[in-house]
């Protein structure tokens, strides 16, 4: 269910996208705000579906502190991630 959840969510998003991008979207600028779009979709709904699954098979219990310095660590990396898909 997660993932068919997340496949509507991303067909979703990517027809909202078409229609919002103007009539010349074969552009070369066009070709390049949509690959953005896409890294972008693709950052989103990689972990997220990666995470949510793995939350569904595999239980850790862990303390709190633990718990957000993770969140930090992850928070982080994707910044870093996004970061180097955009330069």
């Amino acid at each position: 269910m997660i993932p068919s959840a997340a496949a509507a969510l991303a067909s979703w998003d990517l027809t909202r996208f078409d229609q919002i991008l103007p009539g010349g979207s074969s552009s070369c600028a066009g070709a390049r705000l949509k690959k953005r779009h896409y890294q972008s979709l693709a950052l989103a709904l990689g972990p997220g579906l990666l995470i949510a699954v793995a939350g569904r098979i595999i239980v850790i219990h862990i303390q709190f502190v633990e718990m957000v310095l993770l969140v930090l660590l992850v928070t982080f990396t994707l910044d870093r991630v996004r970061r180097l898909l955009t330069n």
